[in-house]
């Protein structure tokens, strides 16, 4: 989907021992505004959040993602540029700065 559609998200949290903690997922949104990019940093603001609300981003934390362009993004690698999914990809980066240690992969 990109752009139009039905955007949806999904995320898994998983504790160092790989046991689940929490599963989730959703749709982001419908129409013009949504691509595939706005439900990948949609996810990935989600579960950051909730690590966040359970005082969890104290722990190290490694973030998985299929999405080259939000892992290279969030590490500092590539540029971010104009498109849909810019306002969620600040909200994520503000929300990573809140980690002790964070990394993506």
């Amino acid at each position: 989907m990109n752009p139009g559609g039905t955007a949806t998200y999904g995320h898994i949290v998983r504790n160092e021992s790989t046991t689940e903690v929490v599963r989730k997922f959703g749709v982001v949104g419908r129409g013009s505004k949504m691509s595939n990019n706005v439900a990948e940093y949609a996810a990935l603001c989600e579960a950051l959040t909730f690590l966040v609300n359970e005082n969890l981003n104290r722990l190290p934390t490694e973030v998985r993602s299929d999405s080259r362009l939000l892992v290279n993004q969030m590490n500092g690698n590539w540029k971010i540029r104009k498109g849909l999914y810019v306002k969620k990809c600040f909200e994520a980066k503000r929300l990573a700065t809140t980690f002790e240690r964070i990394t993506f992969k």
